[in-house]
């Protein structure tokens, strides 16, 4: 009898398995990705929308990649206020990966890598 009963519940353990897990290894890994610009320019917004564009289509059936607007930052063109912004994201706990878009070669201190 009490062999019954283990088989019973192995069986049944087995058919959750088979049930739940196919799903969970099935679904990409959510990657939320924070954008850092210099500063404003009329080009912004094609530059964005090109850089997720395609990042999305390299990362995808591997990673569910979102670009939200409150992670875009936009600086002031100064060293100081893009290192600020840089920092923010990097601290942030909802970021997972900082995209920085420079048209000037900003160079940051290493202390930032």
């Amino acid at each position: 009898m009490k062999m019954l009963q283990s088989s019973n519940i192995l069986y049944s353990a087995f058919f959750i398995l088979l049930i739940f897990i196919p799903p969970l290894i099935g679904q990409p890994k959510t990657v939320t990705v924070g954008v850092i610009v210099d500063g404003e320019w009329t080009e912004n917004n094609e530059t964005r929308r090109l850089f997720e564009e395609e990042t999305k289509e390299l990362l995808s059936g591997e990673f569910d990649v979102r670009f939200p607007d409150s992670k875009n930052l936009v600086g002031n063109w100064t060293v100081a206020d893009i290192e600020s912004k840089l920092d923010q994201l990097l601290n942030d706990p909802e970021v997972d990966v900082v995209m920085t878009v420079s048209y000037t070669h900003l160079t940051l201190p290493t202390s930032f890598l």
